[in-house]
């Protein structure tokens, strides 16, 4: 997940409207997780336990746009919602364990603000 989304709200699937103020904004169904590390983290890329080989057709694991992906697809290789901002932003993983690690994006940092470039 990566978004920050308001505490009150109960995990699950949830309609955004991305950007928020913008001229032309795209409406998507994304799964947040109100629990993990605080809660409001909205998910953008994954691979479910199901999805045991590589997806067929599929090359780019950052090549699709946040929310084109149907929330309860085995995978998603999406990138961040793009209304975010770097400074802001913080990257929540889970390993296969379940493990949670949380990435804080920084743009003076150069590792940092290179993986914020490819996510976004």
């Amino acid at each position: 997940g990566v978004a920050r989304v308001p505490p009150a709200m109960r995990s699950g699937e949830r309609t955004l409207v991305l950007p928020p103020g913008d001229s032309t904004p795209v409406t998507v169904t994304a799964k947040c997780d109100m629990d993990a590390m605080g809660g409001g983290w909205t998910r953008f890329w994954w691979v479910g336990p199901e999805q045991t080989s590589w997806p067929s057709g599929e090359s780019d694991v950052l090549g699709g746009t946040f929310g084109s992906c149907s929330a309860d697809a085995k995978y998603c290789f999406g990138k961040m919602p793009s209304d975010i901002r770097e400074d802001r932003a913080q990257l929540l993983a889970r390993d296969s364990t379940g493990t949670a690690y949380v990435w804080d994006f920084d743009p003076d940092n150069e590792v940092a603000h290179a993986a914020w470039e490819a996510f976004s």
